[in-house]
């Protein structure tokens, strides 16, 4: 069984619609993993949430990140500077009732899953900081995440693969992250995701061209021009 797994999103539809052109192309009817972050920074919330709506029976898992925690009025206190609070409160006044219903009624703020005989954790941030958490490379070392085979988080918007083996190598976890759809941080502006093979514990990270400026056309002062200009830069 494959899964691919999709995060930070940030209302970026270009980017989304040629991630699943490409998964579409490549591995037919998939199953989705979507692990938060799909509004703020940019400017298409509501097209990207039906977008996610169209393709529902594909997703098996829909996590909240902590853009869509603070949009609900939580830990809004947490944004590292004020521009990435002005960017949620302006999504706010544009999000409409069924991206709020979608947000409130089908994201879970974590989930465990049984695959393929595969114990796997879906998250956002990490366990000890579920919306904001970074999975550090102290934090991997959690016994707490043992009993796992796969851990999917985000937050990061850098695509990483990290393996640990607990102290009597009897068991081994992967760590995965799989990049940022629509607002990518490691030098590469391309829309990325990753697809994991179960039976085999391959990892494909895929990394995806679109049409950067459709989106960069879209801004006009709304918000703070830094998250335009970062999408052609992948910073």
């Amino acid at each position: 069984m494959r899964i691919a797994v999709l995060s930070d999103i940030h209302a970026n539809l270009t980017a989304l619609k040629s991630v699943l052109t490409h998964c579409r192309q490549n591995y037919n009817d998939v199953k989705i993993i979507q692990l938060g972050d799909f509004i703020d920074y940019g400017m298409r919330p509501n097209e990207v949430i039906s977008e996610l709506v169209n393709i529902r029976n594909n997703i098996i898992v829909n996590i909240k990140g902590n853009h869509e925690r603070a949009l609900l009025g939580y830990e809004t206190d947490r944004f590292s500077c004020t521009r990435g609070l002005d960017a949620n409160n302006y999504t706010k006044t544009i999000l409409n009732e069924n991206s709020l219903d979608f947000i409130n009624k089908t994201t879970n703020d974590f989930v465990e899953l049984d695959l393929s005989g595969k114990k796997i954790l879906c998250i956002h941030g990490d366990l000890t900081d579920i919306y904001w958490g970074k999975m550090t490379d102290d934090e991997i070392k959690n016994p707490v995440y043992e009993k796992y085979d796969i851990v999917l988080s985000a937050h990061t918007h850098i695509s990483a693969l990290k393996t640990v083996i607990n102290s009597n190598k009897t068991h081994k976890t992967l760590f995965i992250n799989s990049g940022s759809v629509g607002q990518p941080r490691n030098l590469n502006p391309n829309a990325q995701y990753c697809v994991i093979d179960l039976d085999s514990l391959s990892v494909f990270f895929h990394s995806i061209p679109y049409d950067i400026e459709t989106e960069q056309n879209l801004y006009s002062g709304q918000i703070n021009d830094y998250y335009k200009i970062r999408l052609r830069k992948g910073v």
